[in-house]
């Protein structure tokens, strides 16, 4: 019986998951090498790169069942030392050299201007898009970082409410989004519920989401209903004159008598799951998104949700 084997290159540079990730960006097949990593190591890349909803491989050694061969290994040797050309060609990325690139020929040649000039320009090629990778995992980790800023660290809970979130954007990109979520809790019986979305993909969306955020934190905790709140929001997205358009849901939760009072500004309304286990939608009036009317009015509509037997 012999094992299949899948040979692999030595690789293991801490951004192999970034380039598995740029190519499946770029609609190629990427593949993790597995070589010389513990199976750890090897998961923890896995999870890195899953993410990113695209096909990859894992490029394994798999050991060797048939009984090595001494004589095999120095035939090997003999064909491998043979004279041969080697080229090593420096891979500029723009700012630096990032690597060198070795080409190996089966015997010594000369190479004319016009192959010279060809080999340059592959080794210029791959400097430029070696770069871009690493660009794009500095961008994305400069992203990473801003979005958790933005958005709150911890969620306060009440006494008969417990609050959990999960933010997972869909793909892995170097972009930041302008999706937000908070909690206020105004006493221990009342909290307002804020989810809301910014377009775009860029720092601008993550600048406006910040401010909204802020916006829709400060006006709920002045008190004002959820509809309130949203049209105090767009009117301070109308003075910072931006093009961009934003959506939200307030909801506004009062954990005594179980009223959610929810207001939308052409966001999705809200999901509940009741006692039974039946999941209900808790309908309002959909509303404009901010930023497309300033003088726009917004209403909002109550519900009662029903209490939970524990």
């Amino acid at each position: 019986m012999e094992t299949p084997a899948l040979a692999a290159p030595m690789a293991g540079s801490p951004t192999t998951p970034e380039l598995v990730v740029a190519a499946a960006c770029a609609g190629s097949l990427g593949f993790l090498a597995g070589g010389y990593k513990t199976a750890r190591m090897l998961g923890d890349q896995i999870a890195r790169v899953r993410p990113a909803g695209a096909g990859f491989g894992v490029n394994l050694f798999v050991p060797n069942r048939v009984p090595v061969d001494p004589g095999a290994f120095r035939a090997f040797a003999r064909v491998i030392a043979r004279d041969r050309q080697l080229i090593d060609l420096p891979v500029d990325g723009g700012r630096q050299v990032v690597g060198v690139c070795c080409l190996a020929f089966d015997a010594p040649r000369d190479f004319p201007p016009e192959e010279r000039a060809l080999l340059g320009m592959m080794a210029g090629l791959l400097g430029a898009a070696v770069d871009r990778v690493e660009l794009s995992a500095r961008q994305r980790a400069v992203a990473e970082c801003l979005q958790r800023t933005l958005l709150p660290p911890v969620l306060p809970d009440l006494p008969r409410l417990v609050t959990t979130a999960r933010y997972r954007p869909a793909t892995v990109t170097s972009k930041v989004g302008g999706d937000w979520y908070d909690v206020i809790r105004l006493s221990d019986d009342r909290a307002v519920l804020v989810v809301g979305d910014v377009e775009g993909h860029a720092m601008e969306s993550a600048a406006l989401m910040g401010q909204d955020r802020t916006a829709t934190a400060s006006y709920a905790t002045e008190g004002h209903r959820p509809a309130a709140v949203i049209e105090r929001t767009g009117r301070l997205l109308a003075r910072l004159r931006t093009d961009l358009t934003v959506t939200c849901c307030v909801v506004s939760l009062d954990t005594l008598d179980g009223t959610a009072e929810v207001a939308l500004a052409g966001h999705p309304p809200p999901r509940v799951r009741r006692p039974d286990g039946t999941i209900g939608v808790l309908d309002a009036p959909a509303n404009l998104p901010l930023g497309v009317c300033p003088a726009g009015v917004y209403q909002g509509r109550e519900h009662t949700l029903e209490p939970v037997r524990c």
